[in-house]
């Protein structure tokens, strides 16, 4: 894990995260992601949020459940951590798979969605909720690189703004209730 609770060269840090003397926790891991974001460090934000995500899925797949916080330097739950914590712990395998992976991100506000593409590989949301009354449903088609531009499939109940940011470039269209493809 890259965001641990306290840094390394501490006296007090324990590799095995336990507790605050070194653990991982889903909700200043995602703190600090957001952050990033918004002060314009879309790829380290993404490596974060990725090397995150897979840690905390391998260790779901070890343990079959998710934990209040990780052992930073191992994948496993940190020291004395608590099972079945969905709470912050769903933070990871839900808002960091959408917002950051995914890279889909909306200010509801603005009637503005983004979709910040760093995969390859196909990927889609379906029934995205958009305000109080928006669906929307987005499919990423496949590249065969990542300075490829990518091709997105819009469906929208409700207009709004998408922007769509592959490595230093952009594309912005304005989106009318039904079907399109930016």
């Amino acid at each position: 894990h890259r965001v641990p609770s306290l840094a390394a060269n501490h006296p007090k840090y324990k590799d095995n995260g336990r507790y605050w003397q070194g653990g991982v926790w889903p909700g200043a891991n995602y703190m600090v992601i957001t952050g990033l974001l918004q002060q314009g460090y879309r790829k380290l934000a993404y490596e974060i949020a990725r090397n995150h995500y897979d840690n905390v899925l391998k260790v779901y797949k070890n343990t079959g459940t998710f934990w209040e916080y990780y052992a930073p330097e191992h994948e496993e739950p940190g020291f004395m951590a608590r099972p079945n914590f969905v709470g912050w712990g769903g933070l990871a395998p839900i808002s960091g798979l959408i917002e950051q992976i995914f890279g889909i991100r909306s200010n509801v506000y603005e009637k503005k969605l983004t979709v910040d593409v760093n995969l390859t590989e196909a990927y889609g949301i379906d029934r995205y909720p958009f305000g109080l009354d928006g669906l929307v449903a987005i499919k990423v088609k496949a590249r065969s690189s990542a300075t490829q531009e990518p091709q997105v499939e819009i469906t929208s109940d409700v207009p709004l703004e998408l922007t769509v940011l592959w490595g230093d470039k952009q594309k912005t269209a304005n989106v009318k209730p039904g079907t399109r493809t930016v």
